[in-house]
């Protein structure tokens, strides 16, 4: 008696012309991002009336005071209006670019959030039109690119759900076709469980969207546990253990970081320093500022020297900008821009 036939992994890989038209269309991503980058006024130094661009913004301003703060060791929970993940990974820029701490995640989370869309929608609608659609959305639309260029934890959120989606994609497929073995299991739920986790030190927010990608893989693997398969079946034990091993490295390494971010976010960012929002509606180059000092501001900074001839020539800027401003807030708005 013949034994039935393996089943055969059919493999959808991507072609070298595919990962050649990917190449093309990533640079053309770059080229515009690149370009929206250097020329649009809110970029921190683009417009000299000016100059602290979007750090001036209540969202970026706070992005950039954390990740300086993280480069101090300094946990002080005042300093973390957010949670502390994506000013950590502009912490490991800021000292080479203290203006643009973020560019380089921002850029990665653009073209990895791309690849991402078009590697999980290939296999339902294809890969021409999964590029073009991708392509599309991200570059051709203005408002939409300014979006990816501007400093916003959504970025590296977006990443993580694109990340999390084709885990499942992938997840389900396999356990259709059956071409996995208990080691596939457990690295895809390993890694599900990883990126997942994620979300609570960047958007705990946005830990609601990941809910349903998460619930639909909980029930295809309780679905194969219950279908008196004994291959299937120890195949989702085999996840969940890897599933589990995901969920203890997140707890466990999150855990310290997770708690300065949130209890600064619960308590609304109060502390030394200062807070910032933008004001102006008509032209983001032009931002306005409005200061406030948090309880226990440390004192101003005194220049000597080339020192204060800088601080003079930021008074000049600030009598300009702010003439309505007084004495103590003018201090203020002088100590923020000497620090950044």
């Amino acid at each position: 008696m013949r034994s039935p036939p393996v089943p055969q992994y059919r493999r959808s890989g991507t072609t070298s012309t595919e990962w050649i038209v990917l190449c093309v269309l990533m640079l053309a991503i770059f080229v515009l991002w690149q370009t929206t980058y250097i020329s649009w006024k809110p970029v921190p130094g683009n417009n000299p009336e000016y100059p602290l661009g979007w750090w001036g913004w209540f969202d970026q301003g706070n992005y950039l005071r954390s990740a300086r703060a993280i480069l101090d060791w300094n946990l002080d929970p005042a300093e973390y209006y957010y949670p502390p993940l994506y000013p950590l990974i502009g912490a490991a820029f800021i000292q080479l670019f203290p203006y643009h701490a973020f560019y380089f995640v921002d850029l990665a989370a653009t073209l990895g959030f791309f690849l991402l869309f078009v590697f999980t929608t290939r296999r339902h609608i294809g890969f021409w039109p999964a590029a073009i659609v991708g392509f599309t959305f991200i570059a051709v639309f203005n408002v939409v690119r300014l979006q990816w260029v501007i400093p916003w934890t959504s970025s590296v959120s977006a990443v993580i759900v694109g990340a999390s989606l084709l885990l499942l994609d992938r997840y389900d497929r396999a356990r259709r076709e059956n071409v996995w073995g208990a080691r596939g299991h457990i690295l895809n739920a390993y890694l599900f469980v990883l990126v997942c986790g994620l979300q609570l030190p960047l958007r705990p927010g946005d830990i609601v969207l990941m809910s349903p990608v998460a619930l639909g893989y909980g029930v295809l693997v309780a679905i194969d546990l219950f279908a008196g398969d004994p291959t299937r079946v120890r195949h989702e034990v085999c996840g969940e253990i890897g599933g589990g091993v995901g969920v203890g490295e997140v707890a466990g390494g999150e855990r310290g970081g997770v708690e300065v971010g949130l209890d600064a976010e619960f308590e609304g960012g109060g502390g030394n320093g200062l807070g910032v929002r933008h004001l102006c509606p008509k032209d983001l180059g032009h931002a306005g500022v409005l200061l406030g000092r948090g309880h226990g501001g440390a004192p101003p900074l005194q220049g000597t020297g080339e020192g204060a001839d800088a601080r003079a020539d930021l008074e000049h800027v600030a009598a300009v900008d702010l003439p309505e401003r007084t004495g103590d807030e003018l201090d203020v708005f002088l100590r923020h821009e000497e620090v950044l």
